[in-house]
């Protein structure tokens, strides 16, 4: 699978961990931004499972 598949998944998992952090701080500006970040990443991954016929973590 190539490098840049990965990242997908990386950023993906980096943007979950920001709304984790963000939520335990209480911050709720970085909350928001942190469900944002994650809902985009997740569909990125979602479309490069659908066009490249793959199974992403």
């Amino acid at each position: 699978m190539p490098t840049w598949m990965w990242m997908v998944v990386q950023n993906r998992d980096r943007a979950a961990v920001s709304l984790q952090q963000a939520v335990a701080r209480g911050d709720r500006e970085a909350a928001e931004f942190s469900r944002l970040w994650l809902a985009e990443r997740q569909a990125v991954l979602e479309r490069v499972e659908r066009l490249y016929g793959v199974d992403l973590p």
